[in-house]
């Protein structure tokens, strides 16, 4: 009987070190996001967007509907963080870039005009 998992080379390189991420002593620069999602039903809302500023770890709790895309994610961001804080420096985010350049691209640029 042969062993097939001798004979398998490992492909992939390793990852090496992990590094932290640089934070700014500004406040309100550098912010983490991330979405809460399939909540019980709530007043309408069934989502939360957090916004988390990483250094004095202040967080907003934004409620989102049922169904929310990108535009509307831009919206509030801009309502309840943008309005507030002005522009950021880095946003840290664990969605994927297409998602994550919907919201901050042609939406937010949009939304801020009609400010």
């Amino acid at each position: 009987m042969h062993n097939f998992q001798q004979a398998k080379v490992l492909q992939s390189l390793h990852a090496g070190l992990l590094r932290p991420q640089q934070i700014s002593n500004l406040i309100w620069k550098d912010i983490a996001m991330d979405f809460i999602t399939f909540l019980p039903l709530s007043h309408g809302y069934s989502n939360i967007m957090m916004v988390i500023e990483r250094l004095s770890k202040f967080s907003y709790f934004i409620p989102l509907r049922v169904a929310f895309n990108s535009k509307i994610v831009a919206a509030s961001f801009i309502e309840h963080i943008v309005k507030l804080y002005g522009f950021l420096k880095t946003i840290v985010f664990d969605r994927d870039k297409v998602f994550l350049s919907s919201i901050f691209g042609n939406n937010c640029l949009s939304l801020m005009a009609l400010l």
